[in-house]
C-alpha cells in the first residue's frame, strides 16, 4: 500500500520534489536533477544515493531495518527527513516526516481493503 507524503511539491532551491512516498518498508523520492539524495532518521541512521557520472532524478531507500528496530516503541519523536544536494552544492531539506504519520496511514489503508 502506497502512503503519499508529498505529491508535486515545489520547495527547494531551483528544483522540485515531484513525489515522496512510503511503500512496503521503503521511502521513494522523485526529484529534479540532484547530485546527492540523503535520507536521515532520528537515530542518526543515514542512507545516501550518489550520482557518480550522472545526476539523480530519484532514489528509493529501504528503511525496513530501521522500522523493525523501533516497531515496539513508535512515538512522536521518530522521523525521517531528506536532504537534496544539487550539482552546484546547494542544499535543501524536507520537513521531518514522523513515522507515526505514514505507519498509521498505512495501517488505516490496509484495514479499508
Amino acid at each position: 500500500m502506497v502512503v503519499w507524503l508529498i505529491y508535486c511539491s515545489n520547495f527547494f532551491y531551483d528544483g522540485e520534489i515531484y513525489e515522496l512516498y512510503y511503500e512496503d518498508g521503503k521511502i521513494s523520492v522523485k526529484t529534479s536533477p540532484a547530485k546527492i539524495i540523503i535520507l536521515s532518521t532520528d537515530r542518526r541512521n543515514t542512507f545516501k544515493a550518489v550520482g557518480k557520472s550522472e545526476l539523480l532524478t530519484g532514489a528509493t531507500f529501504d528503511i525496513s531495518n530501521y522500522l523493525a528496530h523501533i516497531k515496539d516503541e513508535i512515538n512522536e519523536h521518530q522521523y525521517i527527513r531528506l536532504t537534496i544536494i544539487d550539482e552546484d552544492g546547494n542544499h535543501a531539506y524536507t520537513r521531518a516526516y514522523f513515522v507515526e504519520e505514514f505507519i498509521d496511514e498505512e495501517q488505516k489503508n490496509e484495514k479499508n481493503h
